[in-house]
């Protein structure tokens, strides 16, 4: 039962890199780039995000802020239509900075790493085969520490509708090589838990500045003999370029709403969060002109 509370509490409030990744897509046009070059471009990006829930007894509102921070790059030869994309992001918090107090010290957050190799079928569509880790976390030194390192492989791929619409989805595979939770036990599940996530997303531009997004990703994590644990996370965001100042301002807004079930006396809990927050996101290299110069989501 642990090893469900312990996805229940990751997905809700820690698996942020796993939730729909709201990030810049500027207003693209159906033409490549002509070059027989090398084109890189990317971003990166600073945010001050917040999680509010309840537990799913009742009680007290908990609040959770967390810092977000990452980038990404990709790479697109000019006569080619194989390209890379690399990602590294963390999100992470001290667990003092949790309401009410959980009366402990410690931090929690999660690391990951994605490595995408990319194929462009047009100058309105590309595709990726991608591949990484994710080392969820939350440590307090005493018998609450949890941990998650997940293996995930599966495809994305990105459309461009319009000048002023782009679409994105993705489906995956999640591997837990190791769950462990302090205390009674820490248990190796190397061949007993699994997932899959299916998501994706639109970017549309209403004004020269300014941007509407929405996503909806579905996560599915499985204990074997143990229960489960469901995330269904839906994302929304206000976009804004910055005039004088390179770079966009973003507000992210989040429903997350988690359901875990134990098939050991089939106790089922429901735990909804609600997140907001604002990042800062600088983007480098070739401008967004095609698919060919447009980052995948995932």
């Amino acid at each position: 039962m642990k090893q469900i509370a312990g996805l229940g509490l990751i997905l809700a409030l820690v698996d942020t890199a796993s939730a729909a990744d709201l990030q810049r897509a500027a207003t693209p046009m159906p033409t490549a780039p002509s070059s027989d070059g090398l084109i890189w471009f990317g971003e990166a990006w600073v945010g001050l995000q917040g999680l509010f829930g309840q537990p799913s007894g009742g009680g007290r509102t908990v609040s959770v802020p967390y810092v977000d921070l990452g980038g990404k790059i990709a790479l697109q030869p000019g006569n080619s239509p194989f390209g890379a994309q690399f990602e590294l992001q963390y999100s992470g918090l001290d667990i003092g900075w949790i309401s009410p107090s959980l009366r402990a010290r410690g931090g929690a957050g999660d690391l990951r790493g994605i490595a995408h190799a990319t194929w462009l079928a047009s100058d309105r569509t590309k595709f990726g085969l991608f591949a990484g880790m994710q080392d969820d976390y939350f440590n307090t030194g005493k018998k609450s520490n949890l941990a998650l390192y997940t293996w995930r492989a599966g495809i994305d791929g990105l459309y461009v509708a319009s000048p002023t619409t782009t679409w994105f989805g993705h489906l995956a595979y999640l591997d837990p090589w190791y769950l462990t939770a302090s205390g009674d036990s820490a248990t190796d599940n190397t061949n007993t838990t699994w997932g899959w996530q299916i998501g994706g997303g639109v970017d549309y531009k209403v004004a020269p500045d300014w941007k509407l997004g929405g996503s909806l990703d579905l996560t599915r994590m499985v204990v074997r003999g143990e229960g489960s644990a469901t995330m269904v996370d839906l994302g929304a965001k206000v976009e804004k370029a910055l005039g004088s100042v390179p770079g966009i301002v973003a507000l992210n807004l989040a429903w997350r709403p988690v359901v875990t079930h134990a098939t050991d006396g089939g106790d089922t809990t429901t735990t909804h969060t609600f997140g907001v927050g604002m990042r800062y996101t600088y983007r480098f290299g070739a401008p967004e002109t095609s698919a060919a110069t447009t980052l995948l989501r995932y």
